[in-house]
C-alpha cells in the first residue's frame, strides 16, 4: 500500500546570531519618529508603517532572513530561475494586553516574524490547522504520542530574542495576548516570488 502525505504545510524556525539591541533601539526609535500606530490585526500595541528602502540597522537580519529563504527555495525545489524577495516588513510593539487578531497574509508566498524580545508570557504565536473541518473528525485523541503533524487544530511557538519563524502565507495565525509588563517587540515580513 502506498502511503502518501499530501496537503502539508512547511513552517521554518531557526535562531538567529546577530546584533539584537540595535535592532531594539532602531525599534523604539523608529515608534518615536512615527507616532501613531496604523491598524491591521494588532488590537492595541503598536504596529509601524510599511519599511521601504535601505535601513541599515536591519541590514544583518535581512542578510540572515534571504540566507533562509535560500535554504527554503532549495527545500520547495522551486526553479532556479524564481528568486524569492521580502516584498515589506514592519515593527510590531506589543504591550500588557495587546493581541494580533487570526489572520493571513493574502497575496504572498511566505511570511515572517523575527523576534527582538519575547519572553514566557508575552503571548505565543499561534497557527491553525489549515482545514477547519480536521478537528471534527477526530473528537478524541487517537494519536500514541502528540507531534506537529498530529496536533489537532493548533500549533503555538513561544516568542524567544532571535528567533525567526517563516510560515506559508495563507496559514491562519494570530498573537495570544502580552500577560507581562515587558514589551514584546518583533518585525514581520511578506515574501513573494
Amino acid at each position: 500500500m502506498l502511503v502518501e502525505n499530501i496537503f502539508v504545510s512547511t513552517v521554518a524556525v531557526d535562531m538567529l546570531n546577530i546584533d539584537n539591541e540595535s535592532i531594539k533601539k532602531f525599534c523604539y526609535d523608529l515608534r518615536q519618529q512615527q507616532g501613531e500606530t496604523t491598524h491591521y490585526s494588532n488590537y492595541g500595541g503598536w504596529h509601524s508603517k510599511q519599511l521601504t528602502g535601505y535601513i541599515p540597522a536591519l541590514n544583518e537580519l535581512f542578510y540572515n532572513v534571504n540566507q533562509r529563504l535560500e535554504s527554503l527555495h532549495k527545500s520547495f525545489n522551486f526553479r532556479d530561475d524564481i528568486k524569492l524577495n521580502i516584498d515589506n516588513c514592519w515593527v510590531n510593539i506589543n504591550g500588557k494586553g495587546h493581541v494580533n487578531n487570526p489572520h493571513t497574509h493574502r497575496g504572498w508566498t511566505f511570511s515572517g516574524v523575527y523576534y527582538v524580545t519575547g519572553h514566557e508570557g508575552c503571548g505565543d504565536l499561534v497557527l491553525e490547522h489549515p482545514s477547519q473541518q480536521f478537528p471534527y473528525h477526530y473528537t478524541e485523541q487517537p494519536f500514541k504520542e502528540l507531534s506537529i503533524e498530529r496536533s489537532m487544530s493548533s500549533v503555538y511557538y513561544k516568542p524567544e530574542p532571535c528567533k525567526l519563524i517563516i510560515i506559508p502565507s495563507w496559514i491562519k495565525h494570530y498573537v495570544l495576548p502580552n500577560l507581562t509588563d515587558q514589551d514584546r517587540i518583533s518585525i514581520a515580513f511578506d515574501v513573494n516570488i
